[in-house]
């Protein structure tokens, strides 16, 4: 059984917590880079990654890694490349190219060259697009297959994106409220709370509902990806019956749910209707109780929980100001009422946590804004 690498993208600062998912599900996890994992598996682990990863943005297929340092190394060795094994002769590319270091420099002649390769062993019925964007992988192409050629120090590597469109589309928020959290960042952040179902999980600034539906997907086992098409699903090579073995192993770990307690609430009606229509689509509706209300109303509780939630910014100017009593209620008078809660929270404004007991626990990309997840320092 022949072993594939491939490089699994996430959010810069999540690297930690992709490379303990992909322990956990049992996937040979090798180097930690910025915006990354490397691993390795036979094909079926590829699919498994896509399919029951909550944490990574995309996962690339490593193709060819050699020297390059004029266009003429470039084109024999991308012209070694079983294209054939990834690419019909219906698909659209999206080659992106990046260089570093090297001689080989101008980003839309090393793509051309590539692109040049690939049409002489697969007929291409469709135009090639070109591209040079740095950090390509973290963004969306459309259905086109996407091919990123990176060269540093003279060394290219080329891969092939085997997702399509970003795995934290999961399928199911079909409709947002003002600023949604990205899918993928909501159960990476859950994750590196430790919460693990066993005890009420409370988002009383739920918005469209990210944290809470993604909490219920994890706490229920069900797969990420069960609503989703993948793009190595378009690969001539694609096996049907590894990924239907893949999807119904999968079936088997769901559970039912029973006894998970999850709160979402927003004074929004329209974000709180917004969440529960999602949750539906996720299969999870049934296990979230969604309620119009202020935070001001979130319950008194006793026992042991999690609170999630991520909070409007203020990036604006005059809107700080207008946070900060919200801020300072979740870090004092919240806690209060939940006294064995642990309490997060995330923010790209870190003025706003100023004076109130919290502490940065990761640091991280989100949309190109930097931000901070927070945990409630308790006495």
């Amino acid at each position: 059984m022949s072993l594939l690498k491939f490089f699994v993208v996430c959010a810069p600062g999540l690297e930690g917590i992709v490379a303990q998912e992909l322990s956990d599900l049992g996937i040979r996890r090798g180097r930690i880079t910025r915006g990354g994992v490397e691993a390795s598996g036979p094909v079926r682990d590829l699919y498994r990654a896509n399919y029951l990863l909550r944490t990574g943005s995309r996962i690339l297929l490593r193709l060819a890694s050699f020297r390059a340092e004029t266009f003429n190394d470039l084109s024999k060795s991308a012209g070694l490349i079983p294209w054939a094994h990834y690419i019909s002769p219906d698909s659209s590319l999206d080659i992106r190219s990046t260089s570093h270091s090297s001689r080989l420099y101008h980003t839309g002649g090393i793509s051309d060259v590539v692109g040049k390769a690939i049409r002489k062993l697969v007929p291409l019925a469709q135009a090639t697009e070109e591209h040079s964007e740095a950090d390509s992988e973290e963004e969306d192409h459309g259905d086109k297959q996407l091919v990123v050629v990176r060269i540093s120090n003279n060394v290219c590597e080329i891969s092939i994106d085997s997702s399509g469109s970003l795995l934290s589309k999961r399928g199911y928020r079909l409709q947002t409220a003002k600023a949604p959290m990205r899918e993928s960042i909501a159960a990476a952040l859950i994750r590196a709370s430790g919460w693990n179902g066993e005890t009420p999980f409370i988002d009383p600034l739920c918005g469209s509902g990210t944290f809470p539906i993604e909490a219920a997907l994890l706490a229920t086992g069900r797969a990420p990806g069960v609503l989703r098409e993948f793009q190595f699903k378009q690969w001539p090579t694609f096996n049907k019956g590894a990924f239907a073995s893949v999807v119904g192993e999968a079936k088997t770990k769901v559970k039912s749910g029973e006894g998970l307690r999850i709160l979402a609430s927003d004074r929004d009606a329209g974000a709180v209707e917004a969440a529960r229509a999602n949750a539906e689509r996720a299969g999870v509706g049934s296990l979230i109780e969604f309620e119009v209300k202020a935070i001001s109303a979130t319950p008194e509780l006793e026992e042991k929980g999690t609170l999630i939630t991520n909070p409007p910014y203020g990036l604006r100017v005059g809107e700080e100001k207008e946070l900060r009593d919200l801020y300072a209620y979740l870090g004092h008078k919240l806690p209060a009422k939940l006294p064995q809660f642990d309490i997060w929270l995330l923010t790209g404004n870190p003025r706003l946590v100023t004076g109130a007991p919290f502490e940065s626990t990761h640091q991280l990309l989100h949309g190109g804004l930097r931000v901070g997840f927070y945990h409630l320092k308790r006495d």
